[in-house]
C-alpha cells in the first residue's frame, strides 16, 4: 500500500505478529482454531510466527517454502555462493526453526516448482523432527504459484481432511 521504507526479514515477521494478534483478538475468530498457511516466503514468515506462538497455533500448513536464503543463493547462483556470508542482509533460516516446533504440520510440494527446488520442502519435512504429526502431501505437476490450481479439489480436500 502506502507504507514507506524498504521491506526486510525483520519487518515481515513483526506484520506476522501483527495479523496473528489481531486474528487472536477479533470476536469472529475462534482462536482455539488457528491454522497458519504460508506460501514461499510467506511459509518462511509462518515457520516464524509458528516458533514464536506454539501455544496459540493449531497447526502449521507450508507451501512451496524454501529452507533458507543461503540455501536459494547456493541454488540460483551457485558460482558466488563463496559470498553469501558478505552480502546477505536476510536469513528466513526456516529448516533451523522448524526442528522445534511441535505443531502438527502440512507440507504441500509442486514438485513442478521452477522457483523453489522441491528438494526444500523434502529437507524441511525431514527437519521437522519435533512435530507431533507431519504429513508430505506432494502434487506431481504443481509449480511454485499454481500448484492449488493444477491439483483443483483435490488440493482443498486434502487440506480440509489435514484441518479437520
Amino acid at each position: 500500500g502506502h507504507s514507506e521504507g524498504v521491506p526486510n526479514e525483520e519487518g515481515l515477521k513483526r506484520d506476522g505478529v501483527a495479523i496473528f494478534d489481531w486474528a487472536l483478538k477479533h470476536p469472529q475468530i475462534n482462536n482455539s482454531r488457528i491454522f497458519i498457511f504460508g506460501r514461499s516466503l510467506g511459509g518462511a514468515v509462518a515457520v516464524h510466527l509458528a516458533s514464536q506462538n506454539k501455544g496459540n497455533i493449531k497447526a502449521l500448513i507450508l507451501e512451496n517454502t524454501f529452507t533458507s536464503i543461503a540455501d536459494m543463493v547456493d541454488h540460483i547462483f551457485p558460482y558466488v555462493s563463496f559470498l553469501k556470508t558478505f552480502l546477505l542482509k536476510i536469513n528466513w533460516n526456516s529448516k533451523e526453526l522448524i526442528k522445534d516446533i511441535t505443531l502438527p504440520m502440512l507440507f504441500v510440494s509442486g514438485r513442478n516448482d521452477q522457483i523453489v527446488p522441491p528438494v526444500h520442502m523434502d529437507r524441511l519435512f525431514e527437519a521437522a523432527t519435533s512435530s507431533s504429526c507431519k504429513e508430505l502431501y506432494t502434487i506431481e505437476y504443481g509449480t511454485h504459484n499454481e500448484t492449488w490450481i493444477l491439483e483443483g479439489d483435490a488440493y482443498f480436500d486434502r487440506i480440509k481432511a489435514f484441518i479437520d
